[in-house]
């Protein structure tokens, strides 16, 4: 019978996690000693059974290799940048069997070309990566001006890369293990004021009444009165437009893959949703509808034209957002942070609104905009107001003064 080539047969408790670690070994050809670990359960019967599978397995892969030394050293040949785009290329094969998400896949690409391939860390040796070499890489990055929010990007694409190997039994540790990955600072939410509102609804009603109904402007309205992102109200059709039912469905997005968009289903579940059409942006949307047609030169708008598109073809997400930013450039219509209003901030301000109006609450606000509870509770709740706040302290106040009044 061959002899075994991962040797070991006890389990240790793991304190800290709570489980048994089993442990196997394995040699070099220089004799040296490798150890290989996995966590089971707290359960030590059934822990060792699934350690003696694990170790039965490995071991009859070990038998069907040439040189299984090679195997599992092999991935200490390469250098972080070279398994990275092994990696990535394993992902690109994802996407073609449609288990990834190709503009997921794309911003991974942009993120390591720009602050992984071109920095020293992409040379270092794969299992040889320390802490503190990733330390320096990110203070390379931020000596650059670049952001902690930015570098949490390519941090996270590499951190994955080593769990991945981990999960497939590849490699035995990871040099993350012991680092936080680096936090943005928290921004405030920049969003229409009372004033650049109403500047901003304003030159709005003019330019759409000057063009007789404007596709840029229906863009402006939709993010307005319904919080939905660029490329949702871009990806928008008519078939999924209910006027007579006073609502629409979000089912399709515009996803980017570097200079080729394309339409695809929302992110999450949470994203395709159904939203009710306010009175005011219905008015808005009859009226764009009825231009579609006269311009189309037909009764009604194809069920698969998009709202905001050309008939069958849909408008680019970034062509929205620069018309707009030239938009309030032109007339002078600023976020609370001083800086100018996005398209992004207009679904900060219908969030805004609705919460300081308290006219939602939070749970139907998250179903409107198409985000989960807590995300909109830790983006939102607290937006801009500080007035809410004092309001809020003087009605406390008053209420102790009635309850205490009866007792003079």
């Amino acid at each position: 019978m061959a002899k075994d080539f991962y040797t070991g047969t006890s389990l240790v408790w793991r304190e800290n996690k709570k489980k048994w670690q089993g442990n196997l070994y394995w040699y070099d050809e220089d004799g040296k000693r490798h150890q290989k670990s996995r966590l089971f359960t707290s359960k030590k019967r059934e822990s060792q059974e699934r350690f003696d599978e694990w170790k039965y397995e490995l071991n009859r892969k070990a038998r069907r290799t040439t040189n299984p030394v090679e195997t599992v050293r092999d991935t200490n040949r390469k250098t972080v940048g070279e398994r990275l785009r092994e990696y990535l290329k394993y992902l690109e094969s994802e996407v073609a069997n449609g288990n990834y998400e190709q503009s997921t896949l794309t911003a991974k690409w942009d993120s390591a070309r720009l602050y992984i391939f071109p920095d020293p860390i992409a040379d270092i040796p794969y299992l040889k990566l320390s802490k503190n070499e990733i330390l320096e890489w990110e203070q390379r990055l931020r000596d650059k001006g670049i952001s902690n929010g930015t570098i949490g990007i390519p941090y996270s694409l590499l951190r994955r890369v080593y769990n991945y190997d981990i999960e497939n039994e590849k490699i035995e540790d990871t040099p993350f293990r012991f680092l936080k990955s680096p936090k943005a600072g928290k921004r405030e939410k920049a969003f229409a004021t009372d004033e650049s509102l109403r500047r901003l609804t304003e030159a709005l009603e003019k330019r759409w009444n000057r063009e007789r109904g404007d596709v840029h402007a229906m863009c402006y309205y939709l993010a307005l009165y319904t919080g939905m992102r660029g490329q949702e109200i871009c990806g928008l059709r008519w078939r999924d437009v209910y006027l007579s039912q006073d609502k629409m469905a979000i089912r399709n997005v515009i996803a980017r893959n570097g200079n080729d968009p394309y339409t695809k289903s929302p992110k999450t579940e949470n994203s395709e949703r159904i939203i009710p059409i306010a009175p005011r942006l219905k008015e808005k949307l009859v009226e764009w509808k009825r231009r579609v047609s006269w311009m189309a030169g037909v009764d009604e708008p194809e069920p698969n034209w998009y709202v905001v598109g050309d008939e069958d073809k849909f408008r680019k997400p970034q062509w929205v957002t620069q018309n707009f930013g030239r938009f309030c450039r032109r007339n002078n219509v600023k976020a609370s942070d001083g800086t100018y209003l996005t398209m992004h901030g207009l679904r900060h301000t219908f969030a805004t609104v609705a919460v300081q109006e308290k006219v939602v609450d939070i749970k139907t606000l998250a179903a409107i905009l198409g985000d989960t509870v807590t995300m909109v509770m830790d983006t939102y709740a607290g937006v801009g107001d500080d007035d809410l706040k004092y309001q809020s302290m003087e009605l406390i106040a008053k209420a102790f003064e009635e309850r205490t009044a009866g007792d003079d």
